[in-house]
């Protein structure tokens, strides 16, 4: 990893596996993502609805309100066998999908990504949290983050090309493929390292008592975040193409010029999170995201207004969702996957409750109504960070030293 990004100040185990860590997380993302934007040609070669098709993300996202009992299997397991068992299982869920005929296979391997990808993000934040002090946490884990970007810069771009030269289903398995390479190269690269237990100063119960107003005010900011990201992202794609007659390559072309935007936003996060503070830059993300989103509101049957607006409301949700991750390792004290779990479920769940009404507004009142959804969730969000701020207490706001473990 070049110096300027993470210097000798990092420890030696980041700086040469943290490029490899984020390439596997950029390819368990592009299957997750490769979706949304193409729903209504996976709808069209099922036979259902975009509203039945909808209820199916649904189902799979809210097989991720496992995640804290996830959280707590990794807290206990080696990292790297739980990172490499995530890839896995992202793996088998991109092949049973993208061989689906019918559509309650499509939702089991929609489960079983959701479920994979929840565990490898919970693995690898873990094993960040192992290894780099929370002062500079942010620049690690948006350089892993910017493959949330990436992914929908490149690898969803690049199956919806395939998508739009074959079809659906050779775009699923050649991401499961590309997952699975993955998660070869993250076994034989990372070092082993045996499973830890981690001791706290304080008992789990009074930690939790101390941390609750925090938990829950943090939980809400970031699924309701995930809301209003979700309003917008699982339409623009079918509202391209039934409004505006966009052909897969089309919405292919529009997913890469949106994914330029969001890396935009992802280097901006890395150099600027740990110095503006995480809390601050979730606020500045969701300002941005809602006056955006009321543009798409206004804009949804103009292009030159949509798109543009589009792409900065996704340049401050990316802003946004990579500056509050970090905030997840302090809810649980010493247990940094337990906490990750915890805040990456309200995220997943968030998706969960937008994916049903979204789609099935979508289809009876248009692009309008899922964008107004997106505006109140966003101003929704930035009213939970500042009342999070308001109730956080030294205490449970700055990290204790059993939070920074290393390893062994």
């Amino acid at each position: 990893m070049p110096r300027p990004l993470l210097d000798d100040s990092f420890a030696p185990e980041v700086r040469a596996n943290v490029g490899l860590l984020a390439f596997a997380r950029f390819a368990g993302n592009t299957v997750y993502r490769f979706a949304a934007p193409f729903l209504a040609t996976i709808a069209a070669g099922l036979g259902v609805s975009l509203g039945r098709l909808g209820v199916a993300l649904a189902i799979g996202e809210l097989v991720t309100l496992s995640a804290p009992l996830i959280g707590r299997v990794v807290d206990a397991a080696p990292r790297r066998a739980a990172m490499v068992t995530g890839l896995t299982i992202v793996a088998v869920g991109a092949t049973v999908t993208g061989t689906a005929q019918a559509l309650p296979q499509f939702v089991v391997g929609l489960c079983l990504l959701s479920l994979g990808k929840v565990g490898y993000d919970i693995s690898l934040g873990a094993w960040i949290a192992d290894r780099v002090p929370w002062e500079r946490r942010s620049r690690v884990i948006g350089l892993t983050e910017i493959a949330w970007s990436a992914s929908l810069l490149l690898g969803v771009s690049l199956l919806g090309a395939l998508l739009a030269l074959t079809s659906w289903h050779v775009a699923y398995v050649t991401g499961a493929v590309i997952v699975l390479c993955a998660a070869v190269s993250v076994l034989r690269h990372l070092p082993h390292e045996p499973a830890r237990h981690v001791h706290h100063a304080a008992s789990a119960s009074s930690a939790r008592r101390a941390a609750w107003p925090v938990v829950v005010t943090t939980c809400l900011s970031m699924a309701l975040l995930a809301c209003s990201s979700q309003f917008l992202f699982v339409t623009y794609g079918s509202w391209l193409d039934d409004h505006f007659g966009f052909s897969a390559g089309g919405i292919a072309v529009v997913t890469f010029g949106l994914g330029v935007l969001e890396l935009v936003a992802g280097v901006v996060s890395v150099g600027r999170t740990d110095r503006w503070g995480k809390e601050r830059c979730v606020l500045i993300g969701t300002s941005v995201m809602a006056p955006a989103a009321v543009l798409v509101v206004l804009g949804s049957a103009h292009l030159w207004l949509l798109l543009p607006a589009f792409g900065v409301f996704l340049m401050g949700f990316e802003l946004a969702i990579i500056s509050g991750m970090p905030l997840g390792a302090l809810l649980t004290p010493g247990k940094p996957a337990t906490g990750l779990a915890i805040l990456i479920g309200s995220v997943t769940c968030g998706r969960a409750l937008t994916s049903i009404p979204a789609t099935a507004w979508l289809e009876s009142h248009g692009l309008r109504w899922p964008a107004t959804g997106a505006v109140l969730a966003a101003v929704a969000a930035h009213l939970a960070m500042r009342l999070r701020h308001a109730v956080a207490q030294p205490s449970v706001t700055k990290p204790r030293l059993a939070e920074v473990t290393r390893p062994a």
